[in-house]
């Protein structure tokens, strides 16, 4: 597996300390000499006598003639007011003031190499103030003229340090080392602390970590012999940013709070902006993604109030890392994009750099690789060009990432290997074993195990040398399974178990989870069916505990997407111990095995990860709960660090390990509660497989029996279950499978009209015969108990896209099974038991029906200039109206439109019709009907109250469907106003699942609303399930694009028998689907197959 750590994406890091003359430092001569090298020493008084300035501070003025290179230290104090002291030239040019040297003293050195009159300005800070005072002037001394040479070295390395370059961050080294050793020879230890200082930053910037420790440490330990805290503070926060670089982010952690304590101390809020963005970094990197976005969210206000463009930039780029972690994309484009505009009007490369890796990230998390790659290829040049190696080889890392995940192997090894000396380089060992981990896993994957093997052992040594023991545990794991690939399988078990103490010793529960799926695996292969099996269920018991500590519902679905793999063995070792030990059981618990990896359907399937679906329980006690995980997950990884740390005590972890109980038992006592407030949602929250007796005796009747299938690589299996019998059968692998659906979708969608007889009749017996092939393959084993009950299918994988009504068994006759059964898609049958707790009612003959269709999509459709409903658009496709807007909303449904080919903006007039057709039929039974066509077909409609009331609810417009991203897949309404306003008209599926509904029925006459991303554990993510999830038990959707005519007479059909027939919509649609097939024209499945009820069939 490849690995992209998520530190590629994250922190810039706050810059260091670079003032260096914030203060005056002055020899120490002997009083003698002091009196006798006197060139003024006056004590003068301001009065209202003197002049007044006009922002009302008195002055007086003194006169000096002074030689070339004639440099002066001038003192001027005083004990009666805050003194001010200003130098100018003889044409009153200021050269130099002060008004800070010490308490109410003003005092500065004047380097003076034109020599020349000059004029010495005393005054107060504050107007209006009088009092005596003193004025001194001398030459400086031996030592202040050393200290003055320093100070230009110093001032010219802050110049080569501005260019930012590599090479000139090494020529501002070289300078500030020469000014460091000027300085330690006149004793001036605060500007020896600051140099000290801006060194670390450069070697930190450089990748020199050890260098950058032992120079912040010197510095910190002047400062806080000097007692200057606000040097301590700045030198302290930049130590944590070392710590936090190479990885001890606890440690980190601990300095940048200590750090925070005392700027607040000092009272510097430019500094404090920036530590609060570096703290809310570490908890981004823990994990603790609320938490870092809480310190965020308090930095940006100080960097804005004190004008740290910078700072601001970094901070808001870091707040996009953590919406892209939570899967708000959009969001996070968000936030990049004003990062880089803002790095990009001030000049900072190294900021647009990192901007930019993150973009690519974001691009690449979406499925756009080729648009992430245009960004990394942009972030490395600007990377190098400020010698930011180490954000080089991050992007270059990326870069190898997505082309390992293209099945590129040897452009990622080239990418890895560009990248591992840059890490070498810049100290970052992490990163290093990372990378030889990676380079190991494309060598596993191309089956050259003895490379992958020399790169694992490359990395275990570091591993344990910088204390990683995650990264030790995961190395050790890697190496048994090359030694299992070799078949060395001692070998591989010693190394699966030493992997496995090691995770147990640091509480690692996902690297044992994986580690006992590879013991399963290997004792699997040894034909150990039993150890296998406990193996596996110890690895699926730690799945399912993490699974509900993930607090974002985007990841806890992307999660269980990653661990599916864990139940697929699980199922395949009962099946495979079935038919060694037929009826002992094992089938079913195959089954309920199955059940669990699917029993997750309803809940985590947006992307969204703030989406309001709790409707029904107690506010206060969901935001109870919410804090309870986010704290359970603080205390999860507070015990991980503990027992990753070697030097831990025990005490420490057995006080981890009792925080850890405590934390779970009140999460555990807190879902009891809300069980108990609310059944449906805590069972959709926290599933527990439905089982076999309740399947049986309470949710299946002795007219149906439930398919539910399970795809695998080698064998499938299908579960036939019904009142009172259970059989499992095995079925074909897989690929089979996909090749045969695919090729029936094929043969059904792709549908050619007015060709010459013979061809069509070519094309019909190709058609029949695919889907021959397929109903043998997934239902003639079962032919049997199908009799002519009703079906109810649990699709996996590819079945999702088959419309199970168009298969026959009949042979070269093709009769579908539709016209003999009725036939209903449910996700799993936890959810068809979730459906019925909720009492649902029939639909009753009087049922009340909403219409919403006939949307207006852009500025030229003809309604904008006609009082007639049914003009005709001149202009054919036009452009819709969100292609000219760039608005959030309207970038969702641009990228939700890429994926969909042969997208017709123009008028949907058919859908007018069919929604006028069915009004008709329904009015004449006096029913109460309400309709929304054209303008008023809005999104406002759907979101609003208005058709809480309805039973009945037709959406006939656009439906889009994102593959990639299932957040983006959405309804369309209109999209423009009746004075042709843009508005937003894009229902999102987040916002389906919000919709408080209490229909018995939607029917999406729309493109494709049937489909989504395929997720594994969870089927199909689409419109469909969201809702299902906002109240709706019944939903009938579309599985591809269907003629417009069709449709029309399709739902004519459909509405008669549900309304005026008083048919269950299972019921209707199958004969819908008979009737379309022998009484029509359309009689090719294409125009009644795409049609399927998911939900209840009552």
């Amino acid at each position: 597996m490849l690995m992209r750590p998520s530190f590629f994406a994250a922190t810039c890091k706050s810059l260091a300390a670079l003032g260096f003359a914030s203060g005056l430092w002055l020899g120490m001569p002997s009083l003698a000499d002091t009196e006798r090298d006197f060139i003024l020493n006056e004590q003068g008084a301001l009065t209202e006598e003197d002049e007044r300035l006009d922002n009302g501070r008195y002055v007086d003025f003194f006169e000096l003639v002074t030689e070339a290179n004639q440099n002066l230290v001038i003192l001027l104090g005083s004990d009666d007011f805050d003194s001010h002291l200003f130098v100018f030239d003889g044409e009153w040019n200021k050269i130099a003031e002060n008004d800070d040297f010490r308490g109410s003293h003003s005092g500065l050195v004047l380097e003076n190499p034109n020599g020349g009159l000059i004029h010495i300005v005393p005054t107060s800070h504050e107007p209006d103030t009088l009092g005596t005072y003193f004025l001194t002037v001398r030459e400086t001394s031996e030592l202040e003229n050393i200290n003055l040479a320093a100070n230009r070295l110093a001032d010219a390395a802050n110049e080569f340090y501005q260019e930012g370059s590599a090479i000139a961050l090494r020529q501002a080294e070289e300078k500030w080392l020469e000014a460091l050793a000027l300085y330690r020879n006149v004793g001036n230890r605060a500007q020896q602390a600051s140099v000290l200082s801006s060194l670390g930053f450069i070697a930190d910037s450089l990748g020199e970590k050890e260098i950058a420790l032992e120079r912040y440490e010197a510095s910190l330990a002047l400062h806080q012999a000097s007692e200057n805290r606000y040097g301590e503070a700045i030198v302290t926060n930049n130590l944590g940013h070392v710590y936090s670089t190479t990885g001890n982010k606890q440690k980190a952690l601990e300095l940048y709070k200590k750090s925070l304590v005392l700027l607040r101390e000092v009272g510097n809020r430019q500094w404090e902006g920036s530590t609060l963005n570096n703290i809310g970094a570490v908890y981004g990197a823990l994990g603790e993604q609320e938490e870092a976005l809480k310190y965020y969210e308090e930095s940006l206000p100080v960097l804005r109030e004190v004008g740290n463009r910078q700072g601001e930039a970094r901070t808001l780029s870091n707040v996009g890392s953590i919406y892209d972690v939570l899967g708000e994309r959009q969001q996070a484009l968000d936030y990049y994009g004003q990062a880089l505009a803002i790095f990009e009007e001030i000049s900072d490369d190294g900021g647009k750099a990192t901007a930019l890796n993150n973009i690519g990230i974001v691009y690449d998390d979406l499925g756009e690789d080729e648009r992430a790659l245009e960004f990394y290829a942009a972030s490395v040049p600007l990377s190098r060009n400020v010698g930011d190696r180490l954000g080089e080889a991050r992007t270059l890392s990326n870069i190898g990432v997505i082309h390992g995940e293209r099945g590129e192997y040897e452009k990622a090894v080239e990418y890895y290997l560009a990248a591992l000396p840059l890490l070498e380089a810049v100290g970052d060992r992490g990163g290093e074993a990372t990378t030889l981990n990676n380079l190991g896993l494309v060598f596993a994957n191309v089956n050259r195990p003895e490379r992958a093997l020399e790169y694992y052992e490359q990395a275990l040594p570091i591993t344990r040398e910088t204390g990683d023991r995650g990264g030790e545990a995961t190395t050790l794991n890697n190496l048994g399974l090359i030694y299992e690939k070799q078949g060395d399988v001692a070998q591989a078990l010693a190394y699966f178990e030493a992997s496995l103490r090691l995770s147990q010793a640091i509480g690692d529960r996902s690297g044992q989870a994986l580690t006992f799926y590879n013991i399963a695996n290997l004792e699997r292969q040894r034909d150990n069916q039993e150890p296998a099996i406990v193996a596996i269920e110890s690895a699926i018991e730690i799945i399912e505990d993490l699974r509900v500590t993930v607090a974002s519902p985007e990841l806890r679905q992307s999660y269980f997407a990653t661990v599916q793999f864990y139940y697929e063995l699980y199922i395949e070792l009962l099946m495979e111990q079935e038919a060694k030990s037929p009826n002992e059981g094992y089938a079913q618990k195959a089954f309920l095995a199955s059940e669990q990896s699917r029993a997750r359907t309803l809940l985590d399937l947006l992307a969204e990860a703030n989406a309001d679906i709790r409707a029904g329980v107690e506010p206060a006690l969901l935001q109870q709960e919410k804090k309870q995980l986010a704290l359970l997950d603080q205390v999860e990884q507070a015990r991980f660090l503990v027992f990753s740390n070697p030097d831990s005590t025990a005490a420490a972890q057995q006080e981890a390990d009792e925080k850890l109980a405590i934390a779970t038992t009140a999460y555990k006592e807190l879902q009891d509660e809300i069980r108990r407030s609310s059944p449906q949602y805590a069972k959709l929250k926290y599933p527990e497989p439905t089982s076999l007796k309740t399947l049986q005796q309470d949710i299946l009747d002795e007219e149906t029996v439930l398919l539910q299938y399970s795809l695998h690589r080698d064998k499938s299996y299908l579960w036939a279950i019904s009142q009172n019998d259970f059989v499992s059968y095995e079925l074909a692998g897989a690929q089979t499978l996909r090749e045969a659906i695919e090729a029936v979708r094929q043969s059904i969608t792709s549908i050619r009209t007015g060709l010459p007889p013979h061809l069509e009749r070519r094309q019909t017996q190709q058609r029949v015969a695919a889907i021959a092939t397929l109903s043998d393959l997934i239902l003639r084993p079962a032919i049997e108990k199908l009799d002519k009950k009703r079906l109810v299918i649990v699709a996996d994988e590819d079945l999702h896209f088959i419309p199970f009504s168009a298969l026959s068994l009949s042979g070269q006759e093709y009769n579908p099974i539709g016209d003999r059964h009725e036939i209903v898609n449910v996700p799993s049958a936890a959810t068809l038991d979730s459906l019925r707790a909720q009492n649902i009612k029939p639909i009753q003959p009087d049922a009340s029906l909403a219409i919403i269709a006939d949307p207006v999509f852009n500025e030229k459709d003809c309604r904008l200039e006609s009082d007639v409903d049914t003009c005709e658009n001149q202009i054919t496709d036009p452009a819709p109206t969100f292609l000219a807007s760039n608005s959030l909303n309207n970038l969702a449904l641009k990228r939700s439109a890429q994926g969909f080919d042969d997208v017709n903006w123009d008028r949907l007039l058919g859908t007018r019709t069919e929604a006028k057709s069915i009004l008709d039929l329904v009015n004449q039974k006096s029913q109460k009907t309400f309709d929304a066509l054209s303008f008023e077909a809005s999104k406002d409609l759907m979101t609003g109250d208005r058709l809480q009331d309805y039973d009945l609810i037709h959406v006939a417009t656009h439906g889009f469907l994102n593959t990639v991203e299932p957040e983006l897949s959405g309804i369309v309404f209109s999209l423009v106003n009746e004075n042709a306003e843009p508005q937003n008209g894009f229902l999102r599926l987040s916002e389906v699942f919000n919709l408080k509904l209490n229909a018995s029925l939607v029917v999406l006459s729309a493109c494709q609303t049937g489909l989504g991303e395929q997720v594994k554990g969870e089927g199909l993510v689409g419109l469909s399930r969201g809702f299902m999830y906002a109240g709706v038990p019944r939903i009938i959707v579309s599985l591809w694009q269907v003629d417009d005519a069709a449709t029309a007479e399709f739902m004519t059909r459909f509405y008669r028998l549900l309304i005026r027939e008083n048919l269950t919509p299972a019921a209707a649609l199958q004969q819908t689907q008979q009737q379309m097939r022998t009484e029509t024209e359309w009689q090719h499945p294409f125009y009644w197959a795409a049609f399927i009820l998911q939900g209840d069939w009552n």
